[in-house]
């Protein structure tokens, strides 16, 4: 009966464990949302696109059939934006589309259709003259993949659905590409993939003391305050000398040796007081 209760609290005990490990473990790899273009986690690193805000994004195919006609209609869509529209928005084209990619905020862009009207789009699909929305700035969420710690930017609008993994590009002459894969015309998902110095981890907010160092903070100032304010105290008005000089000397030299002296052999004891004092 004795060992089946204690394998039975052995084993509530290692349950409890397994989830605080996996609590701590969901807490430490969650990144939480700031904007809708940046996260950050418990340790002040993060990521953030809005440095991209003021930069344009460079255009990459999966195709190399229709490269040429990319190049000249990433020539037109750029000449039109320099000149008619905001120049920090980003086109890349992908197939005989285009994709048309403003982090952080929403802004009027392409050439006609959805994209043009009312607030604008974060993220818009070119067809010709005609654009659809895929999704804006308030509908983009950001979440981590457990598998492979992937960041990924999600955007989802009506049926369109579409994820931007970021990868980092540490090298100081890379440019920024924005990834499209090859897809059917009448596709309601796109998975992209942001290539960028900007898609680095870096550190967002620098953490302040932790509770545990303001605590112990606390407790050396107040241990300070304490004994060298009550011995400057005791010296002035009853001119104590040597250990008289500490305050509470009795208890600190006399009775906390004693309680602590107690205290282990309770615990060595199994938690049992001495024979003779339950007699």
């Amino acid at each position: 009966m004795g060992p089946t209760k204690m394998y039975g609290k052995n084993g509530k005990l290692l349950m409890f464990g397994l989830f605080l490990i996996f609590c701590c473990k969901e807490t430490s790899s969650k990144c939480k949302q700031l904007t809708s273009c940046s996260c950050v986690f418990p340790n002040g690193y993060g990521y953030s696109l809005s440095p991209l805000n003021d930069s344009t994004l460079v255009h990459t195919s999966n195709s190399n059939l229709f490269a040429f006609y990319m190049l000249i209609f990433h020539i037109n869509v750029t000449f039109f934006f320099l000149f008619f529209s905001r120049p920090i928005e980003a086109v890349i084209v992908g197939d005989n589309r285009a994709i048309l990619f403003h982090p952080c905020t929403n802004v009027q862009m392409g050439i006609s259709g959805e994209c043009k009207k009312g607030k604008g789009a974060s993220l818009c699909l070119q067809h010709g003259n005609d654009s659809s929305v895929l999704g804006t700035a308030e509908e983009t969420h950001l979440m981590v993949e457990p598998v492979n710690s992937t960041v990924l930017f999600v955007v989802h609008h009506n049926n369109y659905t579409t994820k931007i993994a970021l990868e980092c590009c540490t090298s100081t002459q890379c440019p920024t590409l924005l990834v499209p894969p090859i897809l059917a015309n009448d596709s309601k998902e796109y998975d992209l993939k942001l290539i960028s110095p900007y898609s680095c981890k870096k550190l967002l907010m620098h953490k302040g003391l932790s509770t545990g160092t303001i605590l112990l903070i606390c407790f050396f100032s107040f241990s300070a305050l304490y004994f060298i304010g009550g011995a400057i105290a005791l010296k002035l008005l009853r001119g104590a000398t040597g250990w008289e000089m500490v305050p509470d000397h009795k208890f600190w030299l006399e009775e906390l040796p004693s309680y602590v002296k107690d205290g282990v052999g309770f615990t060595f004891n199994c938690c049992h007081a001495d024979s003779y004092q339950k007699i």
